[in-house]
């Protein structure tokens, strides 16, 4: 008798379940996929990474159209506590403020001259006479804003043309511009936003060739006291750094070094992080400050797109043929937002950043030609001439969008067994009463979803039981975590990958965050 009940027993399999953290680590594309560390996703779209969980991004309205071509520059002036937003295309630039129609084309600005190219470089400089917006394209007379109205060339820069200024930026109360496809750069006289322009000419110093890209101000504290210095960015990916304040007086100008990063992919592609500058390249964002302490070999350990090495390179080997755009947006999140630029063909996507944990995401449905932040806004331009706000409302401007995650591969502490996964469940916190999550499972190195599911009518709905939900909104009071529901599922393999899919596409903003994950298995292992 004793002898068919432990023959019974080997027979039987072993169940056994596993509570996994949610992806905190955001994206993870730089881990050996058969002993990546917990926490990370391997697929997430839609979805950012938060310190407690991952959370539903928002959705998307039309703001604003110009029409015609893309929207290849957005530019903000600030004056006091108020703000304008301007938009360009190769037709001319456009207030888009405060649009009567967000489908209306607006009318371009009188007073702007002859406009051929959207691609402007614009920064904002103040002088006793009052604030500007400075802005330049390469290929047309420089544009000014004083806060009532726009103006070419006025007033005037003798010396040269400023039609070949294709960058600008400000160093030292100087305006700084790069004369296009040179190794040269130009300057003006202290807080002057016209006059003789003096020209420096870098060609001694570079050692690859190619042009300048763009330039800004980078503040150092490498061993010394911290200092603001200018840097000068190459096409080859060579980094001049000086010091001082005026380039005519080798007294007061020099060379601090020189130093070598990945090929910059924009003129705009860079961001500050209190005084350093992360510059996005073909081998990643890196830190300015890692390149004048490290070989370029060794910059992708200190990038800060590291996690999604692997994406990033091939992300840049195929769309490096018009700029990145780089915007840090300290709205609802502290979010990055990298924008490579959408070529026929490819999906229009963002690759965003969570700014204070440093876990990286995917925003799919952006595509994004420019980009800029007003007040608690964030918005973007894309290839037809529309002006979008994003991380707002809860519909990519009244269609669905479908957030996905698919975790790292994981053995669920069963390593080298078979596992068959019958049973999912997640703990959530949101905004919403009720929403539908869609999950699945892949199995052994293969992500397969399932087809997005409706936002109305896709899997069962999160159940809560006996609780009352929808009490507190996010952010306005305390929410409590709650469990769903088991869902059926079903996988077979010895590595595993939990899949979660939530469509959205409310007026309302859904704030839907996923804290934890709940797995039940089987297994066929026998008793000793």
């Amino acid at each position: 008798m004793f002898d068919t009940l432990k023959a019974a027993s080997q027979a039987r399999a072993t169940y056994r379940t596993v509570n996994l953290p949610s992806p905190v680590r955001g994206l993870v594309r730089n881990e050996n996929i058969a002993m990546s560390k917990p926490a990370g996703a391997y697929i997430l779209e839609n979805w950012f990474p938060t310190s407690t969980g991952i959370v539903t991004r928002r959705g998307k309205r039309k703001h604003a159209t110009i029409g015609g071509s893309a929207v290849s520059a957005l530019m903000v002036y600030r004056s006091g506590s108020s703000g304008k937003l301007f938009a360009a295309n190769n037709s001319g630039i456009y207030d888009a403020s405060n649009p009567a129609s967000a489908t209306t084309a607006l009318t371009a600005e009188s007073g702007i001259g002859t406009v051929t190219s959207g691609a402007f470089s614009s920064v904002q400089f103040s002088t006793s006479g009052g604030d500007f917006l400075v802005c330049v394209n390469g290929t047309n007379l420089h544009k000014i804003y004083n806060g009532t109205s726009w103006a070419q060339n006025s007033p005037g820069i003798t010396g040269v043309t400023s039609d070949n200024f294709s960058h600008v930026w400000a160093f030292k109360s100087r305006l700084f511009f790069i004369r296009k496809n040179s190794l040269k750069f130009c300057y003006l006289p202290v807080s002057s936003i016209g006059g003789a322009a003096t020209e420096f000419d870098l060609g001694s110093v570079f050692t690859l060739g190619g042009y300048l890209v763009t330039g800004a101000t980078w503040s150092s504290d490498a061993g010394q006291d911290i200092e603001d210095l200018c840097i000068f960015i190459t096409s080859e990916g060579e980094v001049a750094v000086y010091a001082g304040t005026n380039p005519s007086d080798p007294v007061q100008w020099s060379l601090r070094g020189l130093y070598r990063i990945g090929k910059p992919l924009g003129r705009n592609a860079m961001f500050r992080a209190g005084g350093d500058l992360a510059v996005a390249t073909r081998d990643g964002l890196v830190p300015i400050s890692g390149a004048y302490s490290q070989a370029i070999e060794a910059l992708k350990n200190t990038a800060v797109s590291k996690s999604v090495e692997e994406l990033w390179i091939t992300l840049a080997a195929q769309r490096s043929s018009l700029d990145w755009q780089v915007q840090p947006f300290t709205g609802q999140q502290s979010m990055l937002w990298v924008a490579p630029p959408t070529i026929t063909g490819q999906d229009p996507l963002v690759l965003v950043a969570n700014m204070r944990t440093g876990a990286w995401t995917v925003f799919t449905g952006y595509d994004v030609r420019s980009m800029a932040t007003l007040g608690n806004a964030i918005f973007v331009g894309d290839a037809s001439g529309v002006i979008y706000e994003a991380e707002t409302g809860g519909s990519d401007d009244g269609q669905t969008y479908t957030a996905r995650v698919a975790g790292l591969w994981t053995d669920l502490r069963a390593p080298l067994v078979q596992k068959r996964v019958t049973m999912v469940r997640g703990t959530f916190r949101a905004n919403v009463p009720q929403f539908n999550p869609l999950w699945s499972i892949s199995t052994d190195f293969n992500n397969t979803f399932k087809a997005d599911p409706s936002a109305g009518a896709n899997a069962p709905a999160v159940l809560w039981g006996s609780a009352v939900w929808g009490a507190a909104e996010w952010g306005g009071g305390i929410t409590e975590y709650r469990t769903s529901e088991w869902t059926a599922v079903d996988g077979i393999g010895d590595m595993v990958s939990w899949q979660l899919q939530v469509t959205l596409g409310s007026i309302v903003s859904p704030d839907i965050e996923l804290a934890s994950i709940g797995v039940l298995y089987e297994t066929g292992e026998t008793v000793a």
